[in-house]
């Protein structure tokens, strides 16, 4: 009776006599020391990432990641970065998915330049052939979250914009609605109310003018006369 093993890559639950994880392209390679090591190695990686929230610091981690030694190692790192690049493409920060996309083009190259992979790795290296042509690779998207703040910021810069035009606005408007007495008109008005002997009026009267002095000079023409 078989067993099942998790992938490291996707967790997906596979056969444990499978060479690779059907569902994300993950290479078992029959449990060898070195993948024993780099198995090992992206499971820590994952481990790290889940513990930290902030995404500016899990693209740290993903990029301090050591690059695994061998061939074996290094097309299990190619198939897990893309793979992850391409899940969280869109959904998580813009630095994350790049740092995936970044680590997936470092294994790429790493494994071209190498003499000593078989034909069956460099066959699945073959199928990344797309990462040489930077025109052809998906563009890292902006989150949707950071899409959606953006998009609330706008707005909310432009509710300002418009809430400060239209206070303006009606400022002006009501400037222009309120009729404006000028001092002489206020003297005058003065002068009318004490002849008809209304002095408490005359004193509110001589309190709009817009100079202190021409205030007291109206009050203390208004108290002469209040007593002759």
């Amino acid at each position: 009776m078989s067993t099942t093993i998790k992938c490291p890559a996707c967790g997906a639950m596979v056969d444990s006599f499978a060479l690779k994880c059907p569902e994300c392209g993950f290479i078992f390679a029959q449990e060898s020391e070195s993948s024993r090591s780099i198995r090992d190695s992206i499971e820590a990686l994952q481990s790290q990432l889940m513990q930290e929230q902030k995404p500016a610091r899990q693209a740290e981690i993903i990029n301090a990641f050591t690059m695994p030694a061998t061939a074996e190692g290094l097309l299990n790192l190619l198939v897990f970065s893309y793979s992850r690049f391409e899940q969280s493409n869109g959904r998580n920060d813009e630095k994350v998915s790049s740092a995936w996309l970044e680590k997936a083009k470092q294994a790429y190259k790493m494994l071209k330049i190498r003499s000593d992979s078989d034909r069956t790795i460099m066959s699945k290296v073959q199928e990344f052939s797309f990462l040489d042509n930077t025109s052809t690779i998906p563009k890292v998207k902006a989150s949707k979250q950071s899409k959606n703040r953006h998009k609330i910021l706008r707005w909310v810069i432009l509710l300002g914009v418009l809430a400060i035009a239209v206070y303006l606005f009606l400022l002006i408007l009501s400037s222009m609605d309120e009729p404006v007495e000028s001092d002489s008109t206020v003297r005058q008005q003065v002068m009318e109310l004490v002849k008809e002997g209304k002095y408490e009026e005359a004193r509110k009267k001589a309190a709009e003018m817009e100079y202190a002095w021409d205030q007291r000079e109206l009050m203390e023409m208004i108290e002469k006369e209040e007593n002759k």
